[in-house]
C-alpha cells in the first residue's frame, strides 16, 4: 500500500512531537465523517514484529511518496536516521524531502546554493551538495519547546499545513481553509448533538423531577394517611390505654405532623397527664390466660415515704421483682431464688429500707433495699408440709419502724388460719398460731392490728396482750374485707354485686359508699382524706365518701393490684396483663395550680400583661406571669387608675410605665411618663391629646421594643409617640377605625385590625421606624367584639372575630387560613412554638383549653382544667399558659408540642406498638419518635 509520507526522526529526542505531527498530518482538512486521505509511516505505530528491521524500514520507505525528516543534531548523528536519508538521496527526487526543524540550527547559503555548513548542525553530511535550490522546510523548535501540540494552536497549525500541502496535492491556504470549513462544521454539528443532548436531558431531568415529586407526593399522602389512622386510633384508646395511646400519637405526628396528630397529642397529655411512668406495657399472652385461669400475677407495692416502689410480672420470660427509685427514676431488680409467689405480697418497711416479697412455698424473703442483699427467709408454717399453700399467704405488713414483720396464711392439718409475727432484723418469732385474723397492719407505735370477723383486735409486742379497738363492725355474709388501711382505722369492704363501702372503724360508721362496681382500693396511711382506687382499667383518687376528685389514667386490662404512698400522692397500679404504671395524684403534666399572692382577677387587664390595684390614692402596678407563672409587684404610682377611661404600659424591664388618663375637654387625654420603683414623674406631660381613650386598659398604651416609643390605641386608629418629646405620628392610613391590637413579646411587631375595611395589618419596627409588613383583608365584618392575637416572635397573628370566625397569618410568607373558633369574646393566645392556637373556654361546670393548629386553622383537640371552676383570661409564659380564675387561682398548662413529645417519651418509652407499626406504619421507614 503506497504511503504518502515517512517521518524520519531521533527516537531519543523527538518520539512526542513526531507523533504529533503525525495525527496532524492526518487530521487537518479531515471530514468529521471520513477516514483521513494522509496515509503516514512512523515506524513506533507502523512496524510489524520483524526480525529484520531495516528490510521492514527500506520497504516502507519505498512506498513512500514524501520524506518529513524532523532536523535536530540528534537526529543528524543517528545511525539510523542516516541510513534512511542515504536511501532517499540515492533513490528519490529531493524536491520531495520535506525539513521540520526541531533543534539546532539550519543555515541555507544563498551564493553557494546550498546550506552553510558552517553553521547548520541539524542535517546529516549525506546532503551537502545535494540540493539545486533551498528546500521546504519549517520550524517548530518553539512548538516543541511549548509542547503546543495542538491543530487549534497557529504555530503548529501553520507548520502542518505548509507540511501537508504537497502531499494533498494543494496550496496551503486552500488546505487551510478547507480545515476551517470542516472545523466550523464539526463545531456546528458537536453544538447541534449538544444541543439535542441538553434537551434530552432536560427532558430526562423533568421526567424525573416529576417522577421523584410524584413519588414523594405519593409518599406525603401515605404518611398523611398514616397519620390520621394512627391518631385516630390514638383518640380511641386516650381513656382506655393512656400509654398506648401516649405510643401511638408519638408515632403518628412522626410519621407526618397534622391537626389530626396534634389532637391526638393533645389528649394522650392529657390521658396520661399524672403518669410518671409506664414501668411495664401489657403482654398481648394475657389473651391466652383468659377464662379459667385468668391471667398471671403483676404486683406493686409503694413505701409509706413515697421514696421506692417495687413490683414484678410473671409475663417477664425471667421473672424478678423491680426496684424503681422514686426520686431519682433508677431501676435496679433483685435476684430472687424463688419465683414470686402468684399474686404473692410485697410490703415495704416505712422507711423504705426493707422488702418483704412471698414466694413459694409460703415463705417471706426479707430484703436490704439498698444494698439489694437478701437478710433472711422466714417460714411461714412448716414448709414441708403444706397441702393449702396454693393458697398462699393472706396478709403481710411491716410495722412502721421496720422491727416486726406479720404475715396471716394456711398450714397444713387445720381450715384455720394461723398468724405469725416475726423480728425482722433476727428473723426469731415473737407468736405463731391460730386466729380468725383476715387482715393485718401496725399502728404508729408497732402495735400489731387484727381485723377479725366483725372487730379489730390490736396486739402489743412488749406486753403480748390483746384488746379490741373501736366499736364491732358486722360485715354481711354477702360482704367480704377487701382493704384494711395501713392504721387499722379504717377498711373497705365489698358485696357480691360490686359495692364498695369505706367504714370508719374508730368511730363506727360508715363514710362513703360507691354502688358503681367492684373498687379496687388502697387507703393511703397518713391521709385519711384519701382513697386510691381502680375499678376494672380506670384508676382515680377519691375522697372519704367514695367521690371521684382526680381521674390518675386508664388501662387496656383491669387492674389487679394498686399501692399508694402515706400521703396518697405517690399511686403505683398492675394490671391483668402485666401492665404496671407509677402516678402522682399531685402533679400534672398538663397543668398544675399555681400559688400566688398576685392581685385580684378583677384588677387584670385585659390580656393580663398587668394587674393594677389601687390602693388609696395610689395605684400598684404589677407584672403578669413570668417563666415561672410567678406574679411580681413593679411599684406604685400615685394617682388613682380609672380602667374606664385610663390606660398604662410598662417598659420590657418593669422600670418605667406610660400612663394615659382622661384629659378636659371631653375625648382629650394626657400621657405622663413615670419611675416605677421611686414613683415620681419622669419629664413633662403631654396634653391635651385628642385621642380616644379605649377601654383596654393595656391595649391603650404599649412600649415598643426599644422602650422610648409607646402605640396608643384609640379611635382614630394606632398613634406612634416619642416618650422623650411627645412627638406623635400616624401609624397607617387616615381614617383607620381600629378598636383591637396587639405587640409581641420583644415589642417589635405590631399587629391591629382596620376595621373600616376589615384589614389586619402587621407592622415591624426596624432601624427606627415603624414599617408595614402585611395587609390582608378577611372576609369579617369586625364589630367591638373582635380580638387580636400576636405570637410571642411576632411570626403569627390571629383574629377571633364576633361571630366565632378564626383567621390566622403567617406574617413571614403572607399566607391566610381561616377557621371556626365557635366562641368570640374569649382572648386567645399563642403557645410557645406558635403551632397552637388556645382559647379557655367554659362549658358547663368546667373549664376547657381549645387548641387550633396555626397552620390549618383546624381543631386540635382541647384540655380540661380541673383545678380551674371558671376562666378570667390566659396568659402566654413561656411554654405555659396561665389560666385565671374568677376565685384568684392561677393554672399553669404546658402547651407546646416539643414539650409534649419530650413529656410524653419520657413517660412511656419504646419499643414501639408492634401490631399497630406493621399496620398502620409498614413500608414508610419511621423511626423511634424519641431518638431524633
Amino acid at each position: 500500500m503506497k504511503r504518502d509520507a515517512f517521518i524520519s526522526y531521533s527516537h531519543q529526542r523527538d518520539k512526542q512531537l513526531a507523533r504529533a505531527l503525525e495525527h496532524g498530518l492526518k487530521d487537518l482538512a479531515r471530514p468529521w465523517s471520513r477516514r483521513s486521505a494522509i496515509r503516514v509511516f512512523r515506524d513506533t505505530t507502523s512496524l510489524s514484529a520483524n526480525h529484520d528491521l531495516w528490510s521492514s524500514i527500506l520497504a516502507e520507505l519505498r512506498e513512500s511518496r514524501y520524506l518529513i525528516y524532523l532536523a535536530s543534531p540528534e537526529a543528524a548523528a543517528s545511525r539510523w536516521v542516516r541510513k534512511e536519508i542515504d536511501f532517499w538521496v540515492a533513490n528519490r527526487p529531493m524536491e520531495r524531502l520535506l525539513i521540520a526543524v526541531s533543534a539546532g540550527s539550519l543555515v541555507w547559503d544563498s551564493d553557494a546554493n546550498d546550506f552553510d555548513w558552517s553553521r547548520t548542525d541539524a542535517l546529516p553530511p549525506t546532503l551537502r551538495g545535494t540540493f539545486t535550490a533551498e528546500p521546504l522546510w519549517v520550524d517548530l523548535a518553539e512548538v516543541r519547546i511549548g509542547e503546543k501540540y495542538s491543530l487549534r494552536q497557529s504555530e503548529f497549525r501553520d507548520a502542518v499545513a505548509t507540511l501537508a500541502a504537497p502531499l494533498h496535492g494543494r496550496t496551503k491556504d486552500d488546505l487551510d481553509s478547507e480545515d476551517v470549513r470542516q472545523h466550523r462544521k464539526i463545531t456546528w454539528i458537536r453544538r447541534g448533538a449538544l444541543t439535542v443532548l441538553s434537551v434530552l436531558l432536560a427532558i430526562v431531568v423533568v421526567v424525573s423531577f416529576v417522577a421523584v415529586r410524584q413519588k414523594n407526593d405519593a409518599l406525603d399522602r401515605a404518611r398523611t394517611s398514616a397519620s390520621q389512622a394512627m391518631a385516630a386510633r390514638s383518640l380511641e384508646l386516650s381513656d382506655q390505654d393512656s400509654r398506648v395511646a401516649a405510643q401511638l400519637a408519638l408515632y403518628s405526628h412522626a410519621a407526618q405532623p397534622t391537626s389530626e396528630s396534634v389532637r391526638a397529642l393533645a389528649a394522650a397529655m392529657e390521658a396520661n397527664q399524672h403518669v410518671v411512668r409506664h414501668l411495664r406495657g401489657g403482654s398481648s399472652a394475657v389473651a391466652g390466660y383468659q377464662g379459667s385461669a385468668g391471667g398471671l400475677s403483676t404486683e406493686v407495692a409503694i413505701s409509706r415515704d413515697g421514696a421506692m416502689m417495687a413490683y414484678y410480672s410473671l409475663y417477664e420470660s425471667d421473672p424478678v421483682v423491680h426496684l424503681y427509685d422514686i426520686g431519682t427514676g433508677v431501676e435496679r431488680s433483685l435476684d430472687t431464688e424463688s419465683l414470686p409467689m402468684g399474686s404473692g405480697w410485697l410490703a415495704f418497711s416505712a422507711d423504705a429500707r426493707l422488702l418483704a416479697i412471698e414466694v413459694w412455698p409460703n415463705q417471706i424473703e426479707v430484703w436490704d433495699v439498698q444494698r439489694a442483699v437478701r437478710l433472711r427467709t422466714l417460714q411461714a408454717g412448716d414448709p414441708t408440709e403444706l397441702p393449702n399453700a396454693a393458697d398462699g399467704l393472706w396478709a403481710v405488713a411491716f410495722s412502721p419502724s421496720g422491727r416486726w414483720l406479720a404475715a396471716t396464711f394456711h398450714t397444713s392439718g387445720t381450715e384455720d388460719r394461723q398468724l405469725a409475727i416475726w423480728d425482722a432484723q433476727t428473723g426469731a418469732p415473737l407468736i405463731e398460731g391460730a386466729s380468725r385474723a383476715e387482715q393485718v397492719a401496725f399502728d404508729d407505735r408497732d402495735r400489731l392490728l387484727a381485723w377479725e370477723t366483725g372487730r379489730l383486735r390490736r396486739f402489743a409486742p412488749d406486753s403480748r396482750a390483746w384488746s379490741v379497738v373501736g366499736k364491732p363492725h358486722h360485715i354481711k355474709d354477702e360482704e367480704r374485707l377487701t382493704v384494711l388501711s395501713p392504721d387499722g382505722r379504717a377498711l373497705i369492704s365489698t358485696d357480691l354485686d360490686g359495692g364498695t363501702e369505706l367504714w370508719d372503724l374508730i368511730a363506727g360508721r360508715r363514710q362513703g359508699i360507691d354502688r358503681h362496681g367492684g373498687l379496687l382500693a388502697a387507703l393511703p396511711a397518713d391521709n385519711p382524706a384519701r382513697v386510691v382506687g381502680a375499678r376494672g382499667g380506670i384508676v382515680d383518687v377519691y375522697d372519704p365518701a367514695l367521690r371521684s376528685q382526680v381521674p390518675l389514667g386508664s388501662f387496656a386490662w383491669s387492674a389487679t393490684s394498686i399501692a399508694a404512698s402515706g400521703d396518697g400522692r405517690w399511686v403505683a397500679v398492675g394490671t391483668l396483663d402485666g401492665a404496671v404504671t407509677l402516678f402522682d395524684a399531685d402533679v400534672s403534666h398538663a397543668n398544675r395550680a399555681v400559688q400566688t399572692v398576685a392581685p385580684k382577677p378583677d384588677e387584670f387587664t385585659y390580656h393580663g400583661r398587668l394587674a393594677l390595684r389601687r390602693v388609696g390614692s395610689t395605684t400598684e402596678v404589677w407584672t403578669g406571669p413570668d417563666d415561672d407563672a410567678g406574679i411580681r409587684r413593679l411599684g406604685s404610682l400615685p394617682v388613682e387608675f380609672d380602667p374606664r377611661h385610663d390606660a398604662i404600659g410598662t417598659t420590657h424591664d418593669g422600670t418605667r410605665a406610660v400612663l394615659l388618663d382622661e384629659g378636659e375637654p371631653q375625648y382629650t387625654a394626657r400621657l405622663t411618663m413615670w419611675d416605677l420603683r421611686t414613683g415620681e414623674q419622669i419629664g413633662r406631660d403631654q396634653t391635651p391629646l385628642g385621642y380616644g381613650v379605649p377601654l383596654h386598659a393595656d391595649g391603650g398604651v404599649q412600649f415598643l421594643g426599644d422602650g422610648v416609643h409607646i402605640i396608643v390605641l384609640g379611635n382614630d386608629g394606632p398613634l406612634l409617640v416619642d416618650t422623650r418629646d411627645w412627638t406623635v405620628r400616624k401609624v397607617g392610613a387616615e381614617g383607620i377605625v381600629t378598636h383591637t391590637a396587639a405587640l409581641s413579646d420583644d415589642g417589635l411587631t405590631l399587629a391591629f385590625m382596620d376595621s373600616g375595611t376589615s384589614t389586619i395589618e402587621v407592622w415591624r419596627w426596624t432601624d427606627g421606624k415603624l414599617q408595614r409588613v402585611r395587609a390582608l383583608q378577611v372576609s369579617s365584618a369586625v364589630t367591638l367584639g373582635d380580638d387580636v392575637t400576636i405570637s410571642a416572635r411576632g411570626d403569627k397573628v390571629a383574629l377571633i372575630d364576633s361571630d366565632g370566625r378564626l383567621f390566622i397569618v403567617d406574617v413571614e410568607s403572607g399566607d391566610l387560613v381561616e377557621g371556626l373558633a365557635g366562641t368570640a369574646g374569649d382572648p386567645a393566645t399563642f403557645s410557645h412554638d406558635d403551632r397552637l392556637l388556645v382559647q379557655p373556654v367554659k362549658t358547663g361546670a368546667e373549664v376547657v383549653l381549645r387548641f387550633w393548629d396555626t397552620g390549618t386553622a383546624e381543631p386540635a383537640g382541647s384540655w380540661t382544667l380541673r383545678r380551674s371552676g371558671d376562666v378570667r383570661m390566659t396568659m402566654a409564659s413561656g411554654r405555659n399558659l396561665v389560666t385565671l380564675a374568677s376565685d384568684g387561682s392561677l393554672t399553669a398548662s404546658t402547651v407546646d408540642l416539643g414539650a409534649w413529645r419530650d413529656t410524653l417519651c419520657g413517660l412511656v418509652g419504646m419499643p414501639k406498638p408492634s401490631a399497630p407499626y406493621d399496620r398502620y406504619l409498614s413500608g414508610l421507614d419511621i423511626g423511634d419518635p424519641c431518638h431524633r
